[in-house]
């Protein structure tokens, strides 16, 4: 059953009164939806910064001022597109890569928008392991076989020249879970996102192999729905995407001290703790795009790598995985921009 991650955190947080509210400099929008559900459940796969602006809307309650009460739910990568599939939640926060499979394998799912237009991985090793070459036979941790991390660990390896099929892949979970395998000497590598690599190099590991700094096109922190849903809640849909991406504004440009603390809740730390202070760099600051994105060109990268694996792959295009109707329409009446105006 899937568990709720903020759900007896007792996190001890110092935070002025109403920092969790609408802060005094924010201007109302009045828009008018009616979801037609007034609850829903979000699966998201990982805790890390990567889920922020997810995290932010739910704290600040932007879904309500739209009519909908969102219940964030922490899945696995695969788990959690499997409970989109089944109904028990109607919005997965994941990677691209895994919805487009399930929609390749049949199921009635579409991505609304990405968050992150790039590639955002590393790969990186414990301190006598030098050079990617040295990978060859040895253990890789990755999150789950078939999500972004296992084919993000296989394209990197590729481009360092390594058969991917000559490590073994270890699932070990989401990014904590990763860095605490490589600590520990689980595994003899991982891969990890690049808000992780101060911590890589303070351990006295290797970064072997940097997809984050090519600028890679891809589709990271997809947001899926099913289009039987989506037809039947249009406005439920839209009133989620309107809080996702007033979410995200806040998150980039919001009161920084209010967004640590509501990353420090989920992601179980202290405000001031080092990881936390590199993920909030690092996500909001630097990879989150500033609006909703439809990344044709990641996706197409996505089913590129796929054909590698898998022929079949090569007969689908990006348009046969998203539906950028919400989005569209956000973006013709001004709303992406506007919820930055408000913020200031």
């Amino acid at each position: 059953m899937i568990q709720l991650l903020f759900r007896g955190f007792g996190v001890a947080l110092v935070l002025m009164m109403g920092s969790f509210g609408h802060a005094a400099e924010e201007k109302k929008v009045p828009q008018t939806i009616a979801p037609e559900k007034k609850s829903v459940r979000a699966a998201y796969v990982t805790t890390s910064g990567a889920m922020v602006e997810l995290w932010t809307a739910v704290e600040k309650r932007y879904f309500e001022e739209y009519g909908l009460t969102v219940e964030p739910v922490l899945t696995r990568t695969v788990s959690g597109i499997q409970a989109l599939i089944s109904g028990d939640v109607q919005f997965a926060y994941s990677a691209c890569a895994q919805i487009m499979t399930a929609r390749k394998a049949g199921a009635d799912i579409v991505i609304l928008a990405s968050m992150i237009p790039y590639n955002l991985y590393t790969i990186a090793a414990r301190h006598d392991i030098k050079e990617p070459k040295q990978l060859t036979g040895k253990r890789v941790a990755i999150s789950q076989l078939g999500d972004t991390t296992h084919l993000s660990a296989r394209f990197a390896l590729q481009q360092a020249g390594i058969n991917p099929d000559a490590v073994t892949y270890v699932q070990v979970g989401g990014t904590p879970a990763r860095l605490a395998a490589l600590e520990s000497g689980a595994v003899d590598s991982a891969i990890l996102s690049g808000e992780g690599l101060g911590v890589v190099k303070n351990l006295g590991m290797n970064v072997l192999i940097n997809l984050f700094e090519k600028r890679l096109p891809y589709c990271n922190s997809g947001i899926g729905v099913s289009r039987a849903f989506m037809n039947a809640n249009p406005q439920t849909v839209e009133a989620f995407m309107r809080g996702v991406v007033r979410g995200n504004a806040f998150a980039r440009e919001g009161n920084a001290d209010q967004v640590k603390a509501i990353m420090a809740k989920y992601l179980k730390t202290a405000v001031n703790d080092k990881k936390l202070i590199d993920a909030y760099n690092f996500y909001p600051k630097q990879v989150k795009a500033k609006h909703p994105t439809i990344p044709q060109e990641g996706l197409a990268f996505i089913i590129n790598e796929m054909a590698f694996r898998d022929k079949s792959w090569r007969d689908w295009k990006p348009e046969q995985f998203y539906d950028s109707t919400i989005v569209d329409k956000l973006t013709k009446e001004g709303f992406l921009d506007q919820v930055y105006v408000q913020l200031r």
